[in-house]
């Protein structure tokens, strides 16, 4: 994200936009679209604001959306190797939400 003063949200709005049309492009050739949060070992209130806008974004143009942040503790060492990568054990909580996610919302192939 853009750390500049003077225009804190504009990496934000940038990547909301970009988000954007990478669903509509994704949905143009008829594939289902999953959007998921981020999530950091401290809470990262930038991070949170992205999180919002991609929620936002997803109620706005009707696609589901995995909360991870949500779904996976904080300020747990065991879950991150530091503030933003996960350990094995965090990817594994991270694809057990996506699975769940996924079987939820029936995005598998041939489910409507």
């Amino acid at each position: 994200m853009d750390k500049d003063a003077n225009s804190p949200l504009k990496g934000m709005e940038i990547f909301i936009s970009n988000l954007r049309s990478i669903a509509g492009v994704a949905r143009s050739h008829n594939a289902k679209v999953l959007f998921s949060t981020m999530h950091t070992f401290d809470d990262d209130k930038i991070v949170a604001q992205v999180n919002s806008g991609i929620m936002s974004l997803a109620t706005e143009m009707n696609v589901e959306a995995v909360d991870q942040d949500a779904l996976i503790p904080h300020n747990d060492k065991s879950i991150h190797s530091d503030n933003i990568h996960f350990t094995p054990y965090g990817n594994k909580i991270v694809a057990e939400n996506f699975y769940s996610a996924i079987l939820k919302y029936k995005l598998l192939q041939g489910e409507s």
